[in-house]
């Protein structure tokens, strides 16, 4: 019929930290191979947070489950979150509805 299903086990350890958001590792390889970052790569604003760390940051909140601009507000000091898609500084959660309502397609 095929090969049994492996049962996966649960990783603990006492030293090291794990994290339950591997998705945003994903997402980083996804846009970055896509080339979206790049073709909407413009001048960073006077913050320096430039539109390539917009398009990166909002898909990392949907990867882990977060639908709400509040949610980047927990995320700003992670250096995983920064570090997996690529992120060079995450937004506020007001510079990232703004800059994301600025560019809708209406």
């Amino acid at each position: 019929m095929g090969e049994p299903v492996k049962r996966i086990r649960p990783i603990q350890s006492d030293t090291e930290c794990y994290t339950s958001h591997a998705g945003l590792a994903l997402v980083g390889q996804a846009i970055g191979r896509s080339g979206l970052d790049v073709l909407v790569a413009g001048p960073k604003t006077r913050r320096g947070i430039g539109d390539g760390e917009i398009i990166k940051t909002y898909p990392g909140l949907l990867a882990m489950g977060k639908t709400d601009f509040e949610a980047v507000e927990a995320q700003r000091g992670s250096a995983f979150f920064r570090a997996a898609p690529g992120i060079e500084r995450v937004p506020s959660a007001a510079r990232l509805r703004q800059r994301l309502d600025a560019s809708a397609i209406t």
